[in-house]
């Protein structure tokens, strides 16, 4: 105050304040110990939010200062919405006209390649959606989505059919941007973009996930640096992760530790508060976690979205050096959509880079002819009915792969119905649609909607069916349709009753009874929770349909790919090897004459990357290729010679038990006593050494096999089993019942041990510890 008074400075009131409530102060501190960082504070400091002006007694003066200077400020934050950028056509036209031309041109192709006679349906379609693109302002939306998918298919970049209710839009199928035709599956433009609900068009777009940056690049190139920026999302406390972090730094036991977040995720709130009634430990980190949980923790980056802006983003929002060459916003997704910035997803699948990787390996499909496939091939449908669906987009569940065994799929409609009716709400209905699909008699609640829900059985499965029901019985146009679903899915009663009260007498006045005005109004409240889009459905399970497809005609490529997407999960990669084997395809061992850093497919069987062997590693493998690629090893010696420069021993001994050297037929002993000696043939005869035709046991290979491998290919407990059991006369365990007494041959994958109240009594009554219970089961 003094100094203020001395040089003529004004005083504002002010309170440090580093939490909300006094008791936070336990919180904040915790915070500081997970940061690091010793800010921490005492009980009896007080920097909560104060309640009182007590403090401030004696300068009230210092309020009225602070009054004065608010009322000077002047802050209007964002005060107009920011205008879509424009596109730069080369064309001296409007981007309204050159979007016409597009969208003719592109139907025009649509129709011809698809044999299409029905041409009046599709341009009235396209003209009330190009109507109703332009009235909202979208031309040029349209046309920036446009450019970027052409630059990606040019570039020989796969791109997804679609997804979510874009693919509703035959815009989008006439400009490329789609490759699902909206007519032909019966999908609705209003369910996508609806001029009685004002809102952005979201077109997402799915890119192999090793090329989703080149297309982002490009966009930035496009539109220039200061225009595209990455969006920065929070990264925020968990309760779970914040009881593991309090644990940590306060140094308390693992095994309490993981004990304590089970119950954290098995348990209320209050529960826990009971259970630990005179443990104020806990009973502290429970609190302080649940304090914590929301909190922004870290900024990272979007997964998926960037921003497109006509004006230069820095005059707009704060900026940062981002990832991949862009500027990242220090704004979040939700704050940069309410002024009006366009918000752009661009989605990196990995299941689409397997497609491409496949498709580079099938000449006879093009990227082009992949949206050209037979819809109804038999093969596809066999492994669909069966549920051979190992890493098949979208299938690969137990609980979806069950509903396909139940269902048995005979057409393409059946798996979009899957993909819409495999998820929490619709589940309900799983059973009821497959006993109806498979003939079960079931009536209509009312005949009018046969022509809606004879696809699916008189069940509503998507949203459209519900828009359809509405526009046909009580006139509804699709665009009110659409705020009726969006209402009744949303479960605000006030609306509702709105809602209600306008669609019976609609219903009425367009001549039905109020009695089925109300039966079928109840029918739409039941199934709104229920109902999926079905335009994403139907993309989707076009993604589906290929993989399917590709695995049922192209085996052996399509599991050396998928080999390829689990490469850095050894559990997972031993799965899919049996699987392969179990399915008549031949995984090779690693050979060092013809193995890449990947999984290849080749007329001798599937052959194991050398980077997969333990201790190799990916840049190990990748000097043994460059060396390789000046001529192949002709013999173990040459190999040694020409890799002595980047090889050790631990490298050797790798490289022979994995069985990477076995084309040189010496046995795994003899290269095992020699991988030292860098020596010639000549030298070593000249020094009188004599090779023995010895190999180790079989024991020692299947141990060592395993262990570089992380499993067994060649060797194994289950080698002879064939001939074993033929001997013996032995029985398969299926040909078991239940309750039956039999000696099993079995191997087990790993062992864990969970302590719970019924292993502790087991283990103090027979005087076991965990030690001699491991090695009962082992032996």
């Amino acid at each position: 105050m003094n100094l203020c008074k001395n040089y003529g400075y004004k005083c504002l009131p002010l309170h440090k304040t580093l939490y909300l409530e006094s008791n936070d102060y336990e919180v904040y501190n915790a915070l500081c110990d997970i940061e690091g960082n010793n800010n921490k504070v005492l009980e009896i400091d007080d920097f909560s939010f104060p309640k009182t002006l007590e403090e401030f007694s004696g300068y009230e003066d210092l309020f009225v200062e602070l009054e004065n200077v608010i009322s000077q400020i002047d802050l209007v934050i964002f005060n107009k919405k920011i205008d879509l950028p424009h596109f730069p056509n080369n064309k001296s036209i409007s981007s309204k006209d050159y979007l016409v031309g597009l969208c003719n041109k592109g139907l025009q192709k649509r129709l011809t390649q698809n044999n299409i006679s029905d041409t009046a349906t599709y341009q009235q379609r396209l003209q009330f959606e190009l109507d109703v693109i332009h009235n909202m302002g979208y031309d040029d939306y349209f046309l920036i989505v446009w450019e970027f998918i052409k630059y990606a298919k040019q570039s020989d970049i796969l791109v997804g059919p679609g997804r979510g209710s874009a693919a509703g839009s035959l815009v989008a199928y006439c400009l490329g941007i789609t490759e699902v035709d909206p007519i032909k599956y019966n999908l609705l433009f209003e369910r996508f973009l609806n001029p009685q609900r004002i809102s952005m068009p979201d077109i997402d777009t799915d890119f192999p996930d090793d090329k989703r940056d080149s297309v982002i690049a490009h966009v930035r190139d496009f539109y220039g640096k200061t225009h595209v920026c990455n969006i920065s999302a929070y990264g925020t406390f968990q309760v779970k992760s914040s009881i593991r972090d309090l644990a940590r730094v306060w140094k308390w036991d693992n095994e309490l530790t993981s004990e304590l977040v089970n119950i954290a995720m098995n348990k209320t709130y209050e529960e826990i508060l009971e259970m630990f009634k005179g443990r104020e430990d806990i009973l502290k980190l429970f609190r302080i976690a649940k304090k914590l949980e929301n909190i922004p923790r870290h900024i990272s980056t979007h997964a998926a979205g960037i921003i497109l802006s006509g004006e230069e983003l820095k005059n707009i929002i704060p900026l940062q050096e981002g990832l991949n060459g862009l500027y990242q916003s220090q704004f979040e997704a939700s704050d940069l959509e309410k002024i009006g910035l366009l918000k752009m997803d661009f989605l990196g699948i990995k299941n689409l880079t397997m497609i491409n990787d496949m498709l580079n390996e099938i000449p006879q499909i093009s990227k082009r002819q992949l949206y050209d496939l037979s819809l109804s091939d038999q093969k596809t449908y066999q492994i669909l009915q069966k549920a051979d669906t190992l890493g098949i987009f979208q299938l690969e569940s137990q609980g979806i792969r069950q509903v396909l065994a139940k269902l048995k799929p005979v057409c393409f409609e059946d798996l979009v119905a899957v993909l819409a009716l495999y998820r929490p709400g619709p589940m309900d209905n799983i059973d009821e649609f497959i006993q109806r699909n498979h003939g079960k008699p079931f009536e209509y609640l009312h005949p009018s909607l046969k022509p809606i829900l004879a696809s699916t059985y008189g069940i509503i499965i998507y949203q459209e069916q519900i828009m359809q029901i509405a526009q046909l019985f009580a006139n509804y146009s699709l665009a009110e349709a659409d705020l009726l679903r969006r209402a009744v899915s949303k479960k605000d009663e006030a609306t509702l009753l709105i809602e209600r009260n306008k669609f019976i007498e609609r219903s009425v006045q367009n001549g039905y009874t109020l009695e089925v005005a109300n039966q079928i109004y109840d029918y739409i409240d039941k199934f709104a929770n229920y109902g999926f889009n079905r335009s994403h459905s139907v993309a989707y399970a076009m993604v589906s349909y290929q993989m399917a497809y590709l695995k049922a005609n192209h085996f052996p490529i399509f599991m050396s790919n998928i080999l390829n997407n689990v490469i850095s999960s050894k559990e997972t990669l031993r799965d899919y090897i049996t699987y392969a084997n179990h399915n008549g395809l031949k995984i090779c061992k690693p050979n060092i004459n013809i193995s890449t850093n990947k999984f290849i497919s080749t007329p001798n069987g599937v052959f194991i990357p050398l980077q997969v062997i333990f201790g190799v590693g990916e840049v190990f493998a990748r000097q043994i290729i460059e060396e390789r690629n000046k001529g192949l090893f002709l013999s173990f010696d040459d190999f040694k010679l020409r890799c002595q420069s980047f090889i050790n021993s631990k490298h050797m001994e790798a490289l022979i038990y994995s069985g990477a050297l076995d084309l040189f037929s010496k046995t795994k002993k003899n290269m095992i006593d020699d991988k030292e000696a860098y020596q010639s043939i000549i030298d070593r005869h000249l020094d009188g050494i004599i090779e023995e035709n010895t190999e180790f046991d079989e024991e020692h290979l299947t141990i060592m096999e395993e262990k570089y491998l992380g499993f067994n290919l060649e060797y194994s407990p289950f080698r002879y089993l064939v001939e074993l059991r033929q001997k013996a006369k032995y029985k398969s365990l299926s040909n078991y019942k239940l309750n039956d007494i039999v000696f099993a041959y079995v191997k087990f994958k790993n062992l864990k041990i969970i302590k719970t109240k019924s292993f502790i009594i087991f283990r103090e009554k027979y005087h076991f510890n965990t030690c001699s219970i491991i090695n009962y089961i082992s032996n």
